[in-house]
């Protein structure tokens, strides 16, 4: 039988903190997943209620960092990159009530925010870009006005603007590919100053938006 000598106790004992340290990061993660699988159940239940893909209600990027942050009350919500005062307005109050509940299953603590000052308001993702990473998450542009209570012209804008700035997006779902080439050859024509031009030398059945499309996608449009 082996014998531990004097010099190994250290050892062990510092083995045996590391591995205490271990576990209690094993249960705190186990203690997120239960958490994030409550709150991912209660993004479900109100999709089906509302006939919307789940990423319309929350992202679950946005759902894990629920999960982790532990908000106690709107402020703290409001800090978690996804939750706008509009979705809040929507759907927070529910998931912040079962984010207390939990707690209060676990016996442990939320964390409170605070008020956003001018400071946070600036920090905010530009409206532009919330619109982009929705259609970029399968959103389609009628599912986008109406989740954030935007027209179908302005999420139309928000995408174009995107390209402008050089973010890469798939154009041609948004062009008819029987007139792609005519959409071209009236640019090439009237010129890519004004759009109403353009619309004129064109089928009823091609809008404005096809014409933004195409200017956008051979780099025909500039921002001014």
């Amino acid at each position: 039988m082996a014998r531990l000598t004097p010099r190994a106790f250290p050892v062990l004992k510092g083995l045996e903190k590391v591995i205490l340290k271990v576990r209690k990061k094993e249960a705190a993660a186990a203690a997120d997943d239960s958490l994030f699988e409550r709150l991912r159940g209660l993004r479900k239940e109100i999709a089906q209620r509302e006939g919307v893909p789940p990423y319309i209600v929350f992202a679950d990027s946005t759902l894990r960092e629920m999960s982790i942050l532990l908000p106690a009350d709107q402020h703290a919500m409001l800090s978690i990159k996804g939750v706008g005062q509009r979705r809040f307005e929507s759907y927070g109050r529910q998931f912040l009530e079962l984010i207390r509940k939990y707690a209060a299953e676990k016996g442990i603590s939320l964390r409170h925010g605070k008020p956003a000052g001018k400071k946070a308001r600036d920090n905010e993702t530009p409206s532009h870009l919330i619109t982009l990473n929705l259609y970029r998450e399968g959103g389609t542009i009628q599912e986008i006005a109406r989740r954030r209570g935007l027209s179908v012209v302005t999420v139309q804008d928000h995408l174009v603007r995107c390209g402008l700035e050089g973010h890469q997006i798939d154009w041609d779902p948004f062009i008819p590919q029987e007139y792609e080439a005519l959409i071209l050859r009236k640019i090439e024509e009237v010129g890519a100053q004004r759009l109403r031009p353009i619309k004129e030398e064109l089928p009823a059945e091609v809008d404005y938006f096809a014409i933004k499309a195409v200017l956008c996608k051979y780099r025909l449009m500039t921002n001014k």
